[in-house]
């Protein structure tokens, strides 16, 4: 075996205490930066939790909101919001019959009356353009020789729209057909 000197112990000896100590130096180093990246941290969840509280408050307001309005059934909202927009159209008579308890197979009914002719053409138009997504294929419920009967269905399904020119509405008189079924109030502006 080889005999190792006294000058290759104690540099062995240094080489060993100066790899230690840039071990020890690394390691706090690294304890450092972890640490200050750990404050970092913290600093970065309390912002977000103050922001998350202030959304947190701003969706339970909304969803309160949200709440009120969804106590309607969708084909309720659908037909509402059909209904004020034929009243912003200048449609008259407009009223929402529930049927859902007198006849298993309709939802509810919306009648409204057009002035014209050209003013029933341009409600039905307007409502299958502004109502599509709602429509279960397009032009559901709806032919373009409709308008001139002075009648026309349009069929969300849960929710049947007729218009009518005052003519054929008196004629067909369907609020009274349909009368024992309840009407829905509007609240028109």
């Amino acid at each position: 075996m080889k005999q190792v000197s006294k000058k290759s112990k104690k540099s062995l000896k240094t080489k060993k205490t100066t790899k230690a100590a840039i071990q020890e130096e690394t390691v706090e180093s690294t304890d450092s930066g972890m640490e200050e990246a750990g404050e970092l941290i913290q600093e970065a969840l309390k912002e977000t939790r103050k922001k998350s509280t202030k959304k947190t408050a701003k969706k339970a307001s909304k969803k309160t909101s949200e709440v009120e309005t969804s106590k309607e059934s969708p084909s309720l909202q659908l037909a509402k919001s059909v209904a004020l927009f034929l009243d912003s159209k200048k449609a008259t008579g407009i009223r929402l019959i529930d049927l859902t308890n007198v006849n298993p197979y309709f939802g509810i009914f919306l009648i409204a009356t057009a002035n014209s002719q050209v003013h029933l053409k341009s409600l039905t138009r307007e409502v299958q353009k502004n109502f599509e997504k709602e429509l279960p294929h397009k032009g559901s419920g709806y032919r373009p020789d409709d308008p001139s009967s002075g009648w026309v269905l349009i069929d969300f399904i849960d929710v049947v729209v007729h218009l009518f020119i005052e003519e054929q509405r008196n004629y067909y008189n369907l609020e009274r057909l349909w009368g024992d079924a309840p009407e829905i109030k509007l609240d028109m502006p």
